[in-house]
């Protein structure tokens, strides 16, 4: 017989080896706790899940499925400062999709800059074929 160093409970031992001569039961080895959970809400509705911190990918602002599926995130591009970008961060933290307002680097200003001039010529583009018919 051999017992547990912190509780005493008893454990049957046929042969005890020579190197072995403390022994801890499961229930003193590892104490049952739960994980530490981080709460993340909508930022629209405030629907909210609690989660564990390793499930959830850090963003200034989180959106739930429904709302984001509805177009409200478009809300916070109010928010949003003159020369920030909006970055999309799908499944952030269970089904949430995460949102970060930051400046952009030099080659995101670029590819911004780009677009709009894309855009403006597919929309001078319209109004001239239309002018035309």
């Amino acid at each position: 017989m051999i017992g547990c160093s912190k509780c005493g409970k008893k454990k049957k031992v046929q042969r005890l080896p020579a190197s072995r001569t403390t022994w801890k039961c499961s229930a003193c080895r590892k104490p049952l706790t739960p994980p530490a959970k981080a709460e993340v809400q909508c930022f629209i509705c405030a629907n909210s899940v609690f989660l564990r911190e390793s499930k959830i990918n850090k963003s200034d602002y989180y959106i739930c499925g429904p709302c984001c599926k509805h177009g409200r995130h478009r809300l916070l591009d109010n928010l949003r400062p003159e020369g920030f970008i909006l970055v999309h961060k799908m499944n952030a933290a269970a089904g949430y999709t995460g949102f970060d307002i930051r400046e952009p680097s030099d080659e995101e200003w670029a590819s911004v800059q780009r677009a709009k001039r894309i855009l403006e010529l597919e929309l001078q583009q319209y109004r001239e074929g239309r002018s035309n018919v």
